[in-house]
């Protein structure tokens, strides 16, 4: 890619002036590039910006959902984060950037016209792990803000956190899933129920409501958000 044109495209791109643009290349370049270049893939590939990039993706939806939706409750800004952060939602704000058009992937990788949406979600967090390391927090956490502005999550009707939560449990192995009512507070007319939900006997979250269906919900969506945390967090060597 040619030097001027890459930088003119990120400008437009990020509404910033991009400083070091080895490190946006670094961004774009797939394990598999690298590997058939013979470069390390620890310093040529995005795999560790795309690490950064998703810590601050969490931390700036976070803050986007709870600054743009101050009446919702925890299990609500909950569901919205994860409506926001999932891979469906990503992989569209990937596609809807072009950032397969600076992408370099090895022969492996390259399979048929339309880019993976797992591939677009990584070059996004990637990108945001390198726009933080060049500009700092506050340009990155508002080129999220503006993305979610212009594409704001979207709570789907056949959004069901229980039902979710209890297919990929069972795909873990774990089928016994309880939802415990554990308090009642608050006046007649505005009830706030505490509810634990344990999987295998054990603690996964607490969800609080104006009714036991709307805690349960709460403890599910929060359990959701946990397990997909644990499940994108790189392994231990």
């Amino acid at each position: 890619m040619e030097e001027e044109a890459f930088r003119e495209g990120l400008r437009a791109l990020l509404g910033v002036e991009p400083g070091d643009l080895g490190l946006y290349r670094q961004a774009f370049t797939h394990a598999s590039f690298a590997l058939e270049e013979g470069l390390p893939v620890e310093t040529h590939s995005y795999e560790r910006l795309e690490f950064l990039g998703d810590a601050v993706l969490q931390l700036a939806v976070s803050q986007w959902v709870y600054e743009r939706h101050p009446q919702a409750r925890e299990g609500e800004l909950t569901r919205l984060r994860a409506a926001a952060v999932r891979e469906e939602t990503l992989a569209a704000l990937g596609r809807d950037l072009a950032l397969e058009r600076w992408a370099r992937l090895g022969k492996t990788e390259i399979q048929g016209d339309e880019p993976r949406p797992k591939l677009l979600t990584d070059l996004l967090e990637a990108l945001l792990g390198a726009l933080y390391l060049d500009q700092g927090w506050t340009k990155a956490r508002d080129f999220v803000f503006g993305l979610l502005d212009r594409h704001p999550p979207r709570l789907r009707e056949e959004d069901n956190p229980r039902g979710e939560l209890q297919e990929r449990l069972q795909r873990m192995g774990k089928t016994d899933i309880q939802y415990v009512v554990v308090g009642e507070e608050g006046p007649p007319h505005r009830p706030l129920f505490t509810v634990e939900l344990r999987v295998e006997g054990e603690l996964l979250a607490v969800g609080k409501g104006p009714s036991k269906q709307a805690a349960a919900r709460e403890a599910a969506a929060k359990a959701l958000s946990q397990l997909t945390e644990e499940q994108r967090a790189p392994e231990t060597p």
